[in-house]
């Protein structure tokens, strides 16, 4: 059973383990302290136990979602479409026109790319250095430097 909730400080933790694993310690706040900066932020659970979270924010009649991650254990098996086919349409409802992210590249794959497609997101362009221009402070341990030459794709779907 698949259960969606908005931010809950107890699963704070865990969020911060996850992020931490995927994308290395390449920040040091706790999302206790950051979570109330989005517009959006919700956990899925799967059988009462955490396996993933989104959020991003609202601009105008645009949404814009900073991260999505599930975790490793729970990859393949419709969470992160269920997750994001509730927030799509939980967004139309509020009037929402466009979403976009942006997703990285590691060795010239994009892990996020056929979860996006499926839901008809367009890619509109890559961008070379994109997370070291972002985060210019934060050493990359994909590409193993400082600041990160790692390139991202915009991601776009029209409501």
């Amino acid at each position: 059973m698949m259960e969606i909730i908005d931010y809950q400080d107890t699963y704070s933790d865990v969020i911060d383990n996850e992020e931490a694993n995927y994308w290395g310690e390449w920040n040091s706040t706790s999302i206790k302290e950051t979570e109330e900066k989005y517009d959006v932020f919700k956990i899925i659970l799967k059988d009462n136990n955490y396996a993933g979270h989104l959020y991003g924010n609202m601009i105008g009649d645009l949404f814009y979602f900073d991260i999505i991650l599930i975790t490793e254990k729970c990859r393949k098996q419709g969470i992160g479409t269920y997750l994001l086919e509730n927030l799509i349409n939980e967004l139309k409802d509020l009037g929402c026109k466009n979403i976009v992210t942006t997703a990285e590249y590691i060795n010239e794959n994009i892990a996020l790319e056929p979860l996006l497609l499926k839901f008809s997101f367009e890619k509109m362009i890559d961008i070379n250095g994109f997370w070291g221009s972002v985060y210019p402070n934060v050493y990359c341990k994909d590409c193993c430097s400082l600041p990160c030459k790692c390139k991202a794709a915009v991601f776009l779907k029209r409501l």
